[in-house]
């Protein structure tokens, strides 16, 4: 009886931590997060954003305390992944060719977002944690 409920309280136990399988690959992180910048400076505050909802927000240098744009954005999607529409009318330069452009994210399961923009052509992207 005694090991049974040994073996009881075991299974509980490892299925509430997480413990006797693989691992969640479901990120702990949404997009409605702060976001920095792997190889810059640069961070964005996404704490408010909703989605399929209007957000504005600010895109940030903290390295030189600057405001390089103020936003505003659309996301559509899921909490960890789908696409964008941004709309960056006060930009500073060289950050003006963010003036509209649409775009992906995608947030994987170490945390990290990868947002890729859409410019023309062009597609560039960028990693944040």
């Amino acid at each position: 009886m005694a090991s049974k409920l040994v073996s009881v309280l075991m299974v509980i136990l490892l299925s509430s931590c997480g413990g006797g399988g693989g691992g969640s690959s479901t990120p702990s992180k949404d997009i409605s997060s702060i976001w920095e910048a792997v190889d810059t400076n640069f961070v964005i505050d996404l704490r408010e954003a909703t989605l399929n909802e209007p957000i504005s927000f600010l895109f940030l240098d903290t390295d030189k305390e600057t405001i390089l744009c103020t936003c505003s954005a659309q996301l559509t999607g899921t909490k960890y992944a789908g696409s964008y529409a941004l709309d960056c009318s006060s930009c500073s330069a060289p950050y003006d060719v963010l003036v509209f452009t649409n775009g992906s994210y995608n947030i994987s399961s170490s945390n990290n977002v990868t947002f890729c923009d859409v410019v023309g052509d062009t597609s560039t992207c960028a990693v944040y944690e």
